[in-house]
């Protein structure tokens, strides 16, 4: 498993409570793309510890194994120093993602309220939307440069073997969270984290307050519905 530095850097004063969120190794399987496929990506940190990525990128299949045992969803990579098991392996899961640090979780938070629904819808351009996605979740996760741009800082893609649009959309995506600090997050994360295979994170929707209200509403409804004709079944006996 690689240094993950920045990552790192709100993890020491989260420990207790990640300890409290996380549950042991569980087995899950990594394979196939989503269904909006996948675009050309090239990539490299040139800070210690360097790498470089040349390849595709985009959003995985991946569910709790045995097949069948929990639904499949979408993950994607906050790791490229490692690769998928392509098949079986094991993951812990952090709830909340408290394994990366609050900045991180925020601004990943506000880029899924942004663009997760283009990056995973399907059409002519999907897959380049994928890329794109994945693109700027690295960017937020591995450069540290201050300013979010795929061209500069120690994170960078590389053209052109990196999918143009990619490129120009994802630069777009993180301008968006640079000049909108309005923009808020509306999207919880979990990770996966593995030490032997590339990390994942999702992404949950948080329902606006209105509608908690609205459910609330809802709920106290069904309880006084019940409750009346508990009432009249009880007459009527």
């Amino acid at each position: 498993m690689f240094t993950k530095a920045k990552i790192a850097a709100g993890a020491l004063g989260v420990a207790l409570s990640a300890a409290a969120l996380t549950v042991s190794a569980e087995p899950f399987t990594v394979t196939a793309w989503a269904p909006a496929g996948s675009g050309r990506v090239h990539v490299t940190k040139t800070d210690a510890p360097s790498t470089s990525y040349n390849g595709y990128g985009g959003g995985f299949i991946m569910a709790q194994s045995p097949t069948g045992s929990g639904p499949s969803f979408i993950s994607w990579c906050v790791d490229i120093f490692q690769f998928i098991p392509g098949s079986t392996g094991n993951y812990t899961v952090n709830v909340g993602g408290n394994n990366l640090s609050a900045t991180v979780r925020d601004q990943l938070g506000r880029l899924a309220t942004l663009a997760l629904g283009a990056a995973t819808a399907t059409g002519p351009n999907s897959g380049n939307l994928a890329a794109a996605f994945q693109l700027a979740i690295w960017e937020i996760l591995y450069d540290n440069s201050g300013s979010y741009n795929l061209g500069t800082g120690n994170f960078r893609a590389l053209l052109p073997n990196t999918n143009a649009s990619a490129y120009s959309q994802a630069n777009n995506w993180l301008g968006t969270l640079a000049s909108n600090p309005g923009l808020t997050s509306s999207y919880t994360i979990t990770t996966y984290v593995s030490g032997s295979y590339q990390d994942q994170v999702t992404f949950t929707n948080v329902p606006e307050p209105a509608t908690l209200g609205l459910m609330g509403l809802g709920l106290i409804g069904l309880a006084f519905a019940r409750r009346r004709t508990s009432r009249n079944d009880a007459r009527q006996a």
